[in-house]
């Protein structure tokens, strides 16, 4: 992702669960940052990372993160499934929107 212009950005999925029937639920975990490769070690490489949203208390499988960047900064978005024993694939939709 490219920001377009300065200011905070907020990044969340979305997704349905297909096939109720598999007990398996859509369940994502978000990151962000400003380098791709994980082995370079540069300090504030990491902006935010979230695995479970919450609304009014409640529990929500996917995920939403909020970090702040600068017109024509590229920045890394990371979605992955969490669950190592039964981990939940399917389609999600990515939301980015500015602050």
């Amino acid at each position: 992702f490219v920001a377009p212009s300065a200011g905070t950005y907020v990044v969340s999925t979305e997704a349905e669960d297909l096939d109720p029937e598999d007990d398996v639920n859509p369940d994502t975990v978000l990151f962000a940052r400003t380098l791709c490769n994980f082995d370079q070690g540069a300090a504030g490489q990491d902006l935010a990372c979230n695995d479970d949203r919450g609304a009014d208390g409640e529990m929500d499988l996917m995920s939403q993160i909020e970090f702040q960047a600068e017109a024509g900064q590229t920045i890394f978005i990371f979605v992955d499934s969490f669950g190592r024993m039964d981990p939940w694939r399917g389609p999600y939709v990515l939301n980015i929107s500015r602050n």
